[in-house]
Order: C-alpha cells, then sequence, then structure tokens
C-alpha cells in the first residue's frame, strides 16, 4: 500500500461550512453539524489503496475496538443502519405477534416496521411539543400486560427524559433492555451523557446533549 501523508486540511477542502458565514447566519443553531479530525480524507485515501470501501474492513474492526473499549463492552458489532438495529433487538428481544410496542408518533418508518415484521402491534404516543420526543408522562397509561418494549427516539440531537422512561419501565417490571433507545449513551437531567450499562450490547451513533446545553456550546 502506497505511504500516505497526513497533512491538515486546507480550506479548499472543508466540507463545512460550504460558503462563508454571515453574521446573520451565525445567530441560527447548525443542524446536523458533523464532526472533523482533519485526518478523513486520509482514512478515505488509505480505504480505497486496500480496495476495501465496503463494511467489515480495518476501520470497522477499528471502530469495533474503540467502542469496546470506550463502552466497556465485550463485543461490539456496527450495522449498516439504525434499521437493521431495531430489526436486530426484535429478533433479540423475541417479538411475537399480539406484542405491544411503544413508540413515538414523530418518527421514522422503521421505528415502527421493524417491530410490524415480527408481528407486534406498534402503539404509538404522542410527542411533547418543546422537543419533538415521546411525552413521558403519556408512557405509564399506554402499558398493558402485552408491552414488549418501549423506543425511545431522541430526535434532532435532543435526548428523550430516560431518567423518567427507564423509571416508569422498572415499576412496570420491563427489563432495561427492553427499553430500546437509539444510541447507547444515557441522558441525564443535568444535560450531560454517558455510557448506558443497559446499552453496552447495542449499536453506537454519538452523545446527545439537551436543548439547553447545545445552545450554550453554540
Amino acid at each position: 500500500m502506497p505511504e500516505i501523508q497526513s497533512e491538515p486540511l486546507s480550506r479548499e477542502h472543508s466540507v463545512w461550512p460550504a460558503t462563508p458565514v454571515t453574521e446573520s447566519e451565525s445567530t441560527y443553531i447548525p443542524f446536523s453539524r458533523f464532526c472533523k479530525t482533519g485526518a478523513e480524507f486520509t482514512y478515505i485515501q488509505q480505504a480505497i489503496d486496500e480496495m476495501h470501501v465496503s463494511g467489515n474492513g480495518r476501520f470497522t474492526k477499528l471502530c469495533h475496538a474503540l467502542l469496546e473499549e470506550v463502552l466497556g463492552a465485550p463485543k461490539v458489532l456496527l450495522t449498516t443502519s439504525c434499521t437493521d438495529a431495531l430489526e436486530m433487538a426484535a429478533l433479540l428481544l423475541d417479538v411475537q405477534p399480539g406484542d405491544e410496542v411503544i413508540l413515538p408518533s414523530f418518527t421514522f418508518v422503521s421505528t415502527a416496521s421493524a417491530f410490524a415484521l415480527r408481528g407486534a402491534q406498534p402503539v404509538f404516543i404522542d410527542i411533547r411539543p418543546d422537543t419533538l420526543n415521546l411525552d413521558e408522562t403519556l408512557l405509564e397509561r399506554l402499558i398493558t400486560p402485552r408491552t414488549k418494549a418501549i423506543v425511545p427516539v431522541h430526535y434532532a440531537g435532543v435526548g428523550c427524559e430516560m431518567d423518567a422512561i427507564l423509571e416508569i419501565a422498572r415499576s412496570h417490571g420491563l427489563p432495561w433492555s427492553k427499553t430500546m433507545r437509539t444510541d447507547c449513551w444515557a441522558s441525564t437531567r443535568e444535560g450531560t451523557s454517558a455510557p448506558s450499562a443497559a446499552w453496552r450490547r447495542r449499536a453506537f451513533t454519538k452523545p446527545r446533549t439537551s436543548p439547553a446545553a447545545k445552545a450554550e456550546r453554540w
């Protein structure tokens, strides 16, 4: 493999921002802004030179090892999408026809289809107007003896009220492993994030922050 020289990215190579930010635009909180470390193009070039640009290559395995170390998990496996992760979760939970799965009414279709595929009945819960996440105050009344899982979805980088959701799940005898989530970090009331012991065997996305913390950061 040819040696790759790691050099800082120039402004011409920068993906974000594509155009200079004006003073009026700077008052807005950017949406879906990603993080750059400076080595992205180097790693892309290495993957191309190694003729392996699909999954389960060297960088996939490096990511597995990193997440296992950070999360203290015995084994981490990446999935190609959250849809795949949810369908795997439904299989691991042994979801059967007649089971009920509680999920937000505002979400991507695969949140429901992953469980409907196993014959489960989606039970939609209304969302909060401030975060667009599921309204945890409505959760308890929807839990029945047939409830198999609760599926919080953290929308737009704003974490659900996981402390309250997990407390309700525990009070109804739902194990933590049956409270599905879209990342492996536990949101707290203080707006910070920490690895969740209940999530260490699940797919990783990224830490979430509260609206207040996100606004303060920008």
